[in-house]
């Protein structure tokens, strides 16, 4: 009897396929090889729906021209519309009737929908419909300054069936206050599993309580994931952050000014952090790793770090700072340290972490900012 062809294990090939998730080029050139690599193929393609030019340099997926080309593809191949789990509706120029198109698609499997775009009336309305009919469990949105009662209007007709929100706000959506201070329908209530708030304005915060208003009517209580970019202090003190749930705890601070040491021992149930910080390692950093307790059930910490262009030279230094740190943890459950790589490879990372190594918990790897957000999504749908 022969011996099988590994190609000829379905399984493996999947998994082999899955590594070319990100290169449209090569999964058009699986597609085509053999009808056993077709769905594969078909299914990372279609998965999130993203293809650009010839030249690589227009990104069509957020633009008329792509996502009519999306709009064709699967009008003339209906089989395909059950494989399409992400949707990305993102374009200050996106036209009304592009969009219309786009939500007249009967999706089946529509787990996640980004939406960056200005959320006129019209356009709002249509998407609300478009919510009421998609099994959605991930919402990610971008608020855009102006148009904040659009957005609240819009967060209220959210489904129940959302468990994922990810928001990047550039203005303060205060017509929510306005709906708070009116009163909550205990009724319309959407629990989340996980919340990620990216701050990218300049208004401030009155107070930590204000994030209630700001997300309904999205109840954070149950939350077992969180990620935070900019007020992180501010977020760990709200009141309604149910800390002794959550799992997951990711912090970004690209901004040296935006830090402040962290208390995070009241985590007891933590079991993964990840600290992306601009380099050169800080005191703030530093004190907020101290501060977890041997008790904690963490396994895994992350640390990301971002280089200016001057200090990019001093890198050794602060892998044996961070090396030094990370062993006066005494965590009981610590397996693994991860150092993640941004913006390219070092190969001789390791050598400036002898003491991780010795602990037999060091690893190190590179992702791209697409995988982060993947990594981030890997983890909360397995909440």
């Amino acid at each position: 009897m022969d011996p099988q062809d590994p190609l000829d294990i379905q399984e493996l090939l999947d998994r082999i396929i899955g590594c070319l998730a990100y290169s449209t080029p090569s999964l058009l050139a699986c597609s085509m090889v053999a009808r056993s690599w077709a769905h594969p193929a078909q299914a990372n393609l279609f998965r999130a729906p993203n293809f650009t030019t010839r030249d690589l340099t227009i990104n069509l997926a957020s633009s008329d021209v792509g996502l009519m080309k999306i709009y064709d593809i699967l009008t003339y191949s209906p089989h395909l519309v059950p494989l399409v789990r992400d949707i990305s509706l993102a374009a200050e120029w996106l036209q009304y009737e592009t969009v219309e198109r786009i939500c007249s698609i009967a999706f089946t499997q529509l787990h996640t929908l980004w939406l960056d775009l200005p959320l006129h009336a019209p356009t709002r309305l249509l998407l609300q419909s478009f919510l009421g009919r998609i099994p959605l469990s991930r919402l990610s949105l971008m608020v855009w300054s102006g148009y904040q009662a659009d957005y609240a209007a819009f967060l209220r007709s959210c489904p129940p069936i959302v468990r994922h929100l990810e928001l990047a706000v550039e203005s303060l959506p205060t017509a929510v206050h306005a709906t708070q201070r009116h009163g909550i329908d205990q009724r319309s209530v959407i629990t989340l599993k996980s919340l990620q708030w990216n701050w990218l304005g300049i208004d401030t915060l009155a107070s930590a309580e204000d994030l209630d208003s700001i997300i309904y009517p999205f109840d954070v209580s149950q939350i077992e994931a969180l990620s935070v970019h900019g007020y992180k202090a501010e977020f760990l003190r709200w009141s309604a952050l149910p800390v002794s749930l959550i799992r997951i705890l990711d912090l970004n601070i690209e901004h040296r000014d935006d830090w402040s040491t962290l208390n995070l021992s009241p985590f007891s149930n933590l079991r993964m952090l990840r600290i992306c910080y601009m380099s050169p390692l800080s005191a703030p950093v530093v004190d907020t790793l101290k501060s977890l307790k041997h008790h904690q059930p963490l396994h895994t910490i992350v640390i990301s770090m971002y280089y200016s262009q001057n200090h990019r030279l001093q890198y050794s230094n602060e892998y044996m700072e961070l090396d030094s740190v990370l062993s006066t943890l005494t965590l009981d459950t610590l397996s693994t340290f991860e150092l993640e790589q941004r913006r390219g490879w070092n190969p001789r990372v390791s050598e400036f972490f002898p003491l991780s190594i010795a602990r037999g918990m060091f690893t190190t790897l590179y992702r791209s900012e697409e995988l982060v957000i993947e990594r981030w999504r890997e983890l909360i749908d397995g909440l």
